[in-house]
């Protein structure tokens, strides 16, 4: 307790203080005849805020076609005109810094080139440099619509196994207005914010925190997306309560409330039932089968922010689960010494998670001066799990092994981080300096019982595991580097720095087997116990050059790292490993926007990685009898290269949208698998029974993984359906390297998706959204060339609100799922049918009586098949099936 609390204090004392500032940019250009391109004097320019028209500005153009416009940032619609000729319209962001759009073309009216044509309509998604900017308003969604729902309309957004993606990227923060407000919970600021209240949304490349302001680049995946409201001094406010009960005393109740406004901002939100179903069919997208295990949910959120001369944020979230689960699982081994083999499974648990997040964000900026900002986070978690598996794997139809597994464990930890931000300038001409420092502390207690039975092919016993482990685990991580930031000539700047970064690992785990004789468990066993201490020192010296000019930018950085590893084995053993690596690490990323809506981007770099220490820690693994691993304290750094060219393309007069990524990665030294299959009944590691059929691995460093793809989006409108098309496909390529019984394996992997989503675009009285993704596998290994394995998978849904009479809404999420054959598995096909009817209630229809029927076909379990190098596997766990609920809202 004495380290927890200085762990805490020592947090809290980097916290501090941000000031906002609002400033008047200038846009200029010059409007010229399209034919002779003369100069036109005295044509009309007028820039209208697409939000606030008292925001709006206008000019005409001087004796040499001239014109400067001061105006606040924000989003706008041009529009230049000059007798006899057409008009010209097109959309512009005023962001932070005065915008130049040079040269506007004017054509003669009787003019005949198709390229004089009117626009009518703002672009629902355009590109400002670096930015790609949606316009929520060309989207159409109902009432009861959340930012998520908006979401899934837009081009470039769509679902990976559960994980929101956009434009081939993972999405690593939702931001509000440029604040992390929901902290780091994307779900919960999809959930919350509403669409009214959004005036665009912004998706751009992530960024740690240590490089906003450092002056240089880092090889980073990820998106951010901003979501950019139109608050101001009004509060907004927003609440809802429902709750909903079912058959077998099964109910889910949950509400939140929100009060926002430019200057503060409050949310809260609560859950609590006994079966995951949405109480809104089809909010937040598509619903697979309800699964038929007891559970127990507590959900608690709470967000509070001010903004102004201080950005001060404080984010709380607490969850409280229990759950009685049952599964099972077929797995088809299909290379080298492990194709005929199948294993099958059973499995039961209960399990209990009770978990506490804390996180504060302060900023202080003062315009033109210095910025500082401090982010601190601190959860725990306490978990217990019992679980009873049995399994048994056959080589084609004979039984080789079996065994039955019965364990209990309780799991706590905690884990603070803190992040310490400084940036000052130094003059007028771009000179800076700026300092960052992080802390993170990690901490993990366990105990675990484990009575565990063996059986070869014959059914005899010949192994029993009766254990009782102790063990904890903790991290330190501290960094700290400075950089400096000098302008050179008109559009460079010069930026040089250095890095520290401390990162110590510990581990200690102690594993006694039971004593019959003294009724307890007294005896040490020294392979499943262990003492290991890492420590990790890396020095980085930073050199990074910036040249920007007009639409081109560029950035050309070097950095030079020197690593010291070191491992410390202090029990079974006394033996101590150090290793000491020099190398470059280049970033380059180069982007070009161009007059025509189109930009280029080329990102380049090199990333390293210091092996966690369960994979260093050279102790046995027997969580899984048949299944025995063991660490390797000799691992190296792994190092990965990766190359990203993207094309992004809006049209604006056609309301279309391209985005195309080409990928491309290679790593070395990475942390692969060494991977021993038992061909007869044997023991490793002196006293451990392998079955015929067991599996023993150890981690390697190998080097040959790399990876090649294309991600494509296209989208365009369907005027006569007043809906929107939006295409997906993506073609991904790896080979990844391994080792099965000494022989190495290179595993290659093809992976073809192609989605596409139909939107509607109509009212708020019918809202739809159609969505298809077509998926294709294939896998190859070296090992086996003769025995490659596939993976086809179709899924189709449809989401739709309609409010078809008076009051009267009809609901539906309908999913299916379709599986192909794949080896011995046969194929399936599922439909997932979800329905409601809603009636509004009082005045002002605040209140909603709902009847809802879920997975009405009845499907008897939900199946979910993944394809690895090594095996094709099925699980299936029960559901609810056929479901009812009567529901009642109430919204504010």
């Amino acid at each position: 307790m004495h380290k927890y609390k200085i762990h805490i204090a020592f947090a809290l004392f980097l916290s501090c203080v941000p000031i906002m500032a609002q400033q008047t940019l200038n846009v200029k250009g010059v409007v010229v005849d399209g034919m002779d391109k003369k100069p036109l004097p005295g044509a009309t320019v007028y820039l209208k805020n697409t939000r606030d028209s008292i925001k709006s500005e206008g000019t005409i153009t001087d004796v040499n076609g001239l014109f400067s416009i001061d105006t606040p940032k924000g989003d706008y619609a041009l529009s230049v005109s000059f007798l006899g000729f057409n008009k010209f319209l097109d959309t512009l962001i005023v962001g932070n810094s005065s915008l130049d759009i040079d040269t506007v073309k004017l054509y003669e009216e009787d003019s005949i080139l198709e390229e004089i044509n009117v626009v009518s309509t703002l672009a629902p998604t355009f590109q400002n440099g670096d930015t790609t900017n949606y316009n929520p308003d060309a989207f159409k969604v109902n009432l009861d619509a959340t930012a998520g729902d908006l979401l899934m309309k837009m081009p470039g957004f769509y679902t990976v196994e559960g994980k929101l993606m956009a434009m081939g990227d993972t999405i690593k923060e939702v931001l509000m207005d440029g604040k992390k407000f929901f902290g780091d919970n994307i779900s919960q600021a999809l959930e919350m914010i509403p669409p009214k209240i959004i005036e665009k949304i912004e998706v751009y490349q992530y960024k740690s925190e240590g490089t906003k302001h450092s002056g240089f680049e880092e090889s980073t995946e990820g998106k951010t997306v901003n979501i950019v409201t139109n608050l101001d001094k009004k509060a907004f406010v927003r609440a809802e309560i429902s709750a909903g009960a079912g058959k077998d005393e099964r109910y889910a109740g949950e509400g939140f409330y929100s009060r926002f406004m430019e200057s503060n901002r409050l949310g809260i939100s609560a859950q609590k039932n006994n079966v995951a179903v949405p109480l809104r069919i089809n909010r937040g997208g598509g619903e697979n089968s309800i699964s038929g295990d007891p559970v127990d949910n507590n959900v608690f959120f709470a967000n509070f922010g001010l903004s102004g001369a201080t950005d001060f944020n404080v984010n709380y979230a607490f969850n409280k689960a229990g759950a009685e689960t049952e599964n099972s699982s077929s797995q088809e081994y299909v290379t080298g010494s492990l194709l005929g083999q199948s294993l099958n499974s059973e499995n039961s648990s209960n399990n209990t998670n009770n978990n506490h997040d804390v996180g504060i964000i302060w900023n202080s900026k003062e315009q033109e001066k210095y910025h500082f900002s401090s982010n601190i986070n601190f959860s725990s978690n306490t978990t217990k799990n019992s679980t009873y598996s049995q399994s048994e794997t056959h080589l084609y139809d004979d039984l080789i092994n079996s065994s039955s597994n019965n364990s209990q464990m309780n799991n706590s930890g905690y884990n603070l981080d803190a992040k310490l931000e400084f940036t000052k300038k130094l003059n007028d001409r771009g000179r800076s300096v700026s300092s960052h420092f992080n802390y993170a502390f990690h901490n993990n207690t366990s105990d675990r019982l484990q009575d565990s039975e063996t059986q070869n092919g014959n059914s005899e016993i010949l192994q029993n595991i009766n254990q009782k482990s102790e063990s904890e685990s903790s991290s330190n991580n501290v960094s700290f580097g400075v950089s400096y930031n000098e302008k050179i000539g008109k559009n460079s700047h010069l930026s040089f720095g250095y890095r520290f970064r401390n990162y110590a690992q510990v581990s200690d785990k102690r594993t006694k087997d039971y004593d019959e004789t003294l009724n307890l468990f007294s005896q040490l066993d020294s392979l499943t116990s262990n003492s290991f201490d890492n420590n990790s020192y890396v020095h980085v010296g930073k050199l990074g050059y910036r040249w920007e000019k007009d639409k081109f930018k560029s950035y050309v950085g070097m950095d030079l790292i020197n690593t010291t590893m070191k491992s410390d084995e202090k029990f079974p053993e006394k033996t101590s490993f150090k290793e000491l690596f020099t190398s470059f690490s280049p970033q380059v990323k180069l982007s070009y926007s161009s007059k025509k809506k189109h930009r280029y981007s080329l990102i380049y770099g090199m990333t390293q990685q210091i092996p966690s220490i369960s994979k260093l820690q050279d102790i046995v693994d027997n969580t899984n009898p048949l299944y025995i691993s063991t660490g390797n304290p000799n691992l190296k750094l792994s190092s990965r290269h990766s190359l990203t060219f993207s094309l992004t393309k809006s049209n604006v007069k056609k309301s279309t949208f391209t985005t195309i990524q080409f990928r491309a990665s290679l790593a070395n030294n990475m942390v692969a698998s060494n991977r021993i299959v038992a061909l007869n009944d044997t023991v490793v590691l002196g006293s451990y029974f392998l079955p015929a059929g067991g599996q023993y691995s150890r981690p390697v460093n190998l080097d040959g993984q790399y990876s090649l793809g294309i991600n494509g989006t296209f989208s365009f409108p369907l005027k006569k359906l007043k809906s929107k098309v939006n295409s997906t496909s993506r073609i991904n390529y790896s080979r990844t390297p391994n080792i099965l019984n000494n022989i190495k394996n290179d595993a290659s992997r093809i992976n073809l998706t192609q989605g596409f989503t139909l939107a509607s675009n109509i009212s708020e009285k019918i809202d739809f959204t159609l969505n298809t993704n077509t998926g294709y596998s294939i896998v190859e290994n070296t090992s086996n060339t003769a025995n490659s394995s596939s993976y086809f998978s179709q899924r189709t849904g449809v989401n739709l609100y309609w409010n078809f009479y008076k009051r009267f809404i009809f609901k539906t999420s309908t999913n299916q799922v379709y599986t192909g054959a794949s080896g011995s598995l046969a194929s399936n096909n599922r439909w997932f049918v979800n329905l409601s009817l809603s009636k509004k209630l009082f005045k002002e229809n605040n209140g909603e009586i709902t009847i809802s029927a879920y997975d009405i076909a009845n499907d008897q379990s939900d199946i979910n098949r993944t394809v690895s190098d090594l095996y094709i596997a099925e699980m299936y766990r029960r559901t609810l099936n056929k479901f009812f609920m009567v529901s009642f809202s109430y919204t504010l």
